[in-house]
């Protein structure tokens, strides 16, 4: 018993120690292996919570790292700028793959073109909500920031007046997923891509890891229970009005996500009872 800890402490010191050998005689350090890259308010923080549990991944220090949509870091030179981007995996040790979360990667221009600069090879997965209820709840999240002063109905119908993207306000612009879908595919090969409806995520847990670990090459997580991560309360429902709005804006974009990822969206489709 005595033995066995004692081994394991040394192959432990030694990893470590064979860690920190390697990202001292390589200015490039490792690289992330993925990303979960959107989308804001579709269910990223429950996902991030549960691959933190997976032995074999390390995440980011903190979630939404915001490395690839931050304009000031990105004109930084190269090493300090790589340099700061690892400084989130300093305590990643020997993991089998590096991740991280930041779900505006998708949506902010020029974030996957920096991404795959940086690694032409890497992972990026996306899940995806209902554009409605993301719109809702993204609006309520402002509002309870204190980010956000307008109702819902009426800042939903200005959106399209603003002319400058948005990070706080972009409640509209964010669910037109298309776009966002084909600029990926664009970019990376379908291996590299994994899309995964959040209703998946919030109904059949088990089953979404069991993709997402296949996808990264690695080990099934085992039973996994179904966890609610940054849940908040809504001041109001969403008006009968505002919805049937927002399902008609939507309408020809979800048909077209359908085409892309070939889901069946019929209930994004449909105003609520």
């Amino acid at each position: 018993m005595y033995l066995g800890k004692t081994v394991r402490a040394i192959s432990k010191s030694a990893c470590r120690a064979y860690c920190m050998l390697g990202e001292y005689f390589s200015n490039s350090g490792r690289q992330v292996d993925f990303i979960v890259g959107g989308v804001q308010k579709g269910g990223t923080s429950a996902l991030d919570w549960y691959l933190r549990k997976h032995p074999q991944i390390c995440m980011a220090g903190r979630k939404e790292v915001h490395f690839f949509d931050n304009e000031i870091v990105q004109k930084l030179p190269s090493r300090i700028r790589l340099s700061y981007y690892r400084s989130f995996f300093n305590s990643c040790e020997c993991s089998k793959v590096l991740g991280e979360a930041t779900p505006i990667y998708i949506w902010w221009p020029k974030s996957l073109e920096r991404i795959k600069a940086y690694n032409p090879n890497i992972k990026l997965i996306f899940v995806f909500r209902d554009p409605v209820y993301r719109a809702y709840s993204h609006w309520n999240m402002e509002r309870q920031r204190g980010f956000e002063k307008d109702s819902f109905s009426n800042s939903i119908r200005r959106e399209g007046a603003d002319k400058d993207q948005s990070r706080i306000s972009s409640y509209v612009s964010r669910g037109f997923y298309s776009s966002q879908i084909k600029h990926a595919k664009s970019l990376f090969s379908g291996e590299q891509l994994l899309f995964i409806k959040q209703e998946e995520l919030l109904d059949e847990p088990g089953s979404a890891l069991q993709r997402v670990t296949n996808f990264l090459g690695l080990s099934a997580m085992g039973d996994v229970q179904y966890k609610r991560v940054h849940s908040r309360e809504y001041e109001y429902p969403i008006s009968f009005e505002d919805e049937r709005f927002l399902r008609d804006l939507f309408r020809s974009d979800i048909e077209e996500v359908e085409r892309e990822v070939g889901w069946d969206l019929s209930d994004w489709k449909k105003i609520s009872d």
